[in-house]
């Protein structure tokens, strides 16, 4: 899109401070002279309740002299991104958004009046917008963090560089790496339980960020994804840089967010203002509980239908061609019959179980030019193995009485139908014996004495049951977090997380490493030396920045704060962060609510993991 600039205003404020605002419009490519006007801004950041929400958004205000010669009338849009809005502070840019005409009027009295339009930074957008490429459809297959990240920012139409600052990793991931350009979630996952609403963007960012404690804001018409633990202990980090594809540049960048605030008796700037200043309390949290549902992948094999290009099946091997022809329409194979030799022909990707996993599998296949055996009176012998490494390997034997896995090299089949007819093969496995990995392989068809027809196998898919227990199906796990020693009676609300670690194939949620086929299982901290699953550290620095009762500041400051700001307080102890902000660029006063954070290892800390089987409730105090 091509925009051109059709207002512009700028004022000094009373430091002497430049600002600057330009209003542009999508024009199609065709630059206009921009008017000037009066006016100002301020600038805000959204208010939030605790310390560890995932989306910090923010915009401006721009109140503008009207008159009835000038009404704006001309900024009223239906469609919310046909207006730019750039705003700089000292020839900085701060912020980058869209303007809401909503609050454009006419005043019918007055021939001078001040309007108020609202300017966002985008953020607020990704609620009512669908995870869905630039074609409307749903993504499919593994994306790494970094781009669903970039695909959800894409949403908001500003086309922001991207920087990010996460100090956690899995297990044998190199600390030199960036966690979001090498960890991946299968973009099914993104659906919703009715299995066909997808979810929002805001969502699915939150799915990517909150597992990390992970915050987004945007800062100096740039998007910065970071850690309040990490800024606790470094404020000056430095930032992996991407464009707003999710590309890298290969560059990085340290930045300073220490912010100090004072008295201006004691030489401070910016400093405190207008003796509103008032110092509350909040409780520490005693109690927390993270909800991860599994979400069962609906098939494991995506490539259900055995489509090919090139020679090759995805997500299969070919053994032998001896016996296989890939079929012409570009779908399935052929298989021919052999009297003497059984041969492997295909051998799927392997899919990762847990013990006592249960999955089912579909096979769909269709008999041509077929001759029905006079000696055998049937039609010919389908032949296939499911089997399960792991240590030891194990055969399904479909025809014990009850079906069992079994230790034994065992040959499962069914006979296929007269001529031009379909078979589908539809079995539940017993519960997987131990943890490894499952694959299928398809074998020569037999036919004694009758060599006459093919096997056309057209569709396989292998789709999870859940994991079942004397109590049920599993649906999901609930990691809870309390404090032993004089614990708070402050319960933080239950968490619902839809990803986490699970080395198993058979949930949507799985999280996967650098390979996009292995699942994570364990992370650590840079600097410490731990094995930990992810949402166990994730609980883990939730109760840490909340640990103590925190001082909460509220008040104005004459200066501007940056919304991305470690805060120290003279003469109050402890570090803070916004959790609100308004600056007034026309009187150089912020108007702030800080919050207190902790970041000290909590050694009273009790760690329990339960599973989810259906029922989700907040956990209660035990001390």
């Amino acid at each position: 899109m091509a925009f051109s600039s059709i207002y512009e205003f700028e004022y000094y404020d009373d430091e002497g401070v430049l600002n600057e605002c330009v209003i542009q419009k999508e024009d199609g490519g065709f630059p206009v002279v921009p008017t000037q006007i009066n006016g100002y801004v301020t600038y805000s950041m959204s208010e939030v309740d605790s310390v560890d929400e995932s989306i910090r958004g923010g915009g401006l205000t721009l109140s503008l002299e009207a008159s009835t010669t000038q009404t704006y009338s001309d900024l009223y849009s239906g469609n919310e991104k046909q207006f730019l809005v750039y705003y700089y502070r000292d020839s900085v840019l701060k912020l980058k958004g869209w303007l809401i005409s909503d609050g454009i009027y006419e005043d019918f009295v007055s021939d001078k009046w001040i309007i108020d339009i609202d300017v966002t930074d985008g953020l607020s957008f990704l609620k009512d917008l669908a995870y869905v490429d630039t074609s409307g459809l749903q993504y499919t297959g593994k994306q790494s963090q970094l781009e669903i990240i970039s695909n959800c920012l894409l949403r908001t139409g500003l086309g922001q560089n991207i920087n990010t600052n996460i100090d956690i990793y899995y297990t044998g991931l190199a600390t030199t790496l960036d966690v979001l350009d090498n960890v991946f979630y299968n973009t099914d996952r993104f659906v919703k339980d009715d299995g066909e609403t997808i979810m929002d963007c805001e969502e699915v960012l939150r799915d990517v960020l909150e597992p990390y404690n992970a915050q987004i804001v945007s800062w100096n018409g740039e998007w910065w994804i970071f850690k309040i633990n990490q800024l606790f202990a470094d404020d000056t980090p430095t930032f992996f840089q991407y464009n707003f594809l999710g590309t890298s540049y290969g560059t990085t960048t340290t930045e300073d967010f220490s912010f100090d605030l004072g008295s201006q008796i004691d030489s401070y700037y910016p400093h405190h203002c207008n003796s509103n200043q008032v110092i509350s309390y909040n409780k520490s949290i005693g109690a927390y509980r993270i909800n991860y549902k599994y979400g069962l992948d609906l098939s494991l094999l995506e490539n259900v239908y055995l489509a090919h290009s090139g020679g090759t099946i995805s997500e299969w091997t070919i053994n032998s061609s001896t016996n296989l022809t890939l079929n012409t329409s570009g779908y399935g194979v052929d298989l021919d019959f052999d009297a003497t030799a059984s041969v492997k022909n295909l051998t799927s990707n392997t899919i990762a179980v847990l013990a006592d996993d249960l999955i089912n599998y579909n096979i769909k296949f269709k008999t041509t030019s077929l001759t029905k055996n006079t000696t055998t009176l049937f039609w010919g012998k389908f032949n296939y193995k499911v089997v399960l490494t792991g240590g030891s390997t194990y055969y399904f034997n479909p025809f014990a009485v009850p079906a069992e896995w079994t230790l034994t090299d065992t040959t499962a089949f069914s006979f296929g139908g007269e001529l031009n007819s379909n078979t589908e093969i539809l079995v539940d496995l017993p519960a997987a014996p131990i943890a490894g990995n499952i694959t299928i392989e398809i074998w020569t068809p037999e036919q004694t004495n009758d060599e006459t027809g093919t096997f056309y196998l057209n569709y396989i898919s292998v789709s999870p049951q859940g994991e079942s227990t004397s109590d049920g199906l599993k649906q999901g796990e609930f990691h809870t977090f309390q404090r032993k020693n004089n614990p708070s009676t402050n319960v933080k609300d239950t968490k619902t997380v839809n990803v986490g670690d699970q080395p198993s194939d058979l949930y949507y949620g799985t999280i996967y490493k650098a390979d996009e086929t292995t699942p994570t299982e364990t992370w650590f901290r840079k600097g410490v030396t731990e094995a930990k699953v992810i949402l166990e550290l994730m609980g883990e620095e939730t109760m840490m920045l909340s640990q103590d009762t925190s001082r909460e500041f509220t008040g104005d400051v004459y200066g501007f704060v940056e919304p991305l700001s470690i805060v120290t307080i003279n003469n109050v102890s402890g570090l803070f962060i916004p959790l609100s902000l308004d600056y007034n660029s026309k009187t150089n006063i912020t108007n702030v609510k800080l919050r207190q954070i902790f970041n000290a290892t909590l050694s009273d800390l009790d760690y329990e993991l339960t599973y989810d089987y259906g029922n989700s409730v907040k956990p209660t105090i035990k001390g």
